[in-house]
């Protein structure tokens, strides 16, 4: 059963609050990383590697208040697709030895994969791996 009243605490109050701020941060955080995403290819394209940024810091009033050197570089994240189904790469672990779930069904669990790939001990066949240009602030 549902509780009703109209009186509140401070508690109360902050929590709605904070709920609200969240929900719109997050709405937010979804528009800059659309945003970065977009940016992504021309950003690269015109640093070329690297490149050293002044950047102006300004308090409210617009009055310059500093200035900061920050590095933007190219970087590179990979991400492991398995393409073999779990019976091939259970099978390949046995033969080899490797680390895999006994509890039924058999399986290769995808942090255990991934860990494979990264040591050259999971056939070349059973994977591909997908690298991303990115770029990193520092």
């Amino acid at each position: 059963m549902v509780s009703s009243t109209l009186r509140s605490t401070k508690n109360l109050t902050h929590f709605v609050r904070l709920s609200d701020e969240a929900k719109t941060l997050a709405t937010r955080l979804k528009d800059v990383e659309r945003e970065l995403t977009a940016l992504t290819p021309e950003i690269l394209q015109t640093i070329q590697g690297s490149r050293a940024v002044k950047i102006d810091d300004f308090d409210e009033n617009g009055i310059k208040t500093g200035s900061q050197i920050r590095l933007i570089t190219e970087g590179a994240t990979e991400s492991i697709k398995r393409t073999c189904d779990d019976e091939t790469a259970v099978e390949f672990c046995k033969a080899n030895g490797l680390k895999f779930s006994t509890r039924s069904p058999e399986f290769v669990a995808p942090a255990t994969f991934s860990s494979l790939v990264r040591s050259s001990q999971m056939h070349i066949d059973y994977y591909s791996i997908d690298v991303t240009r990115i770029v990193v602030v520092t």
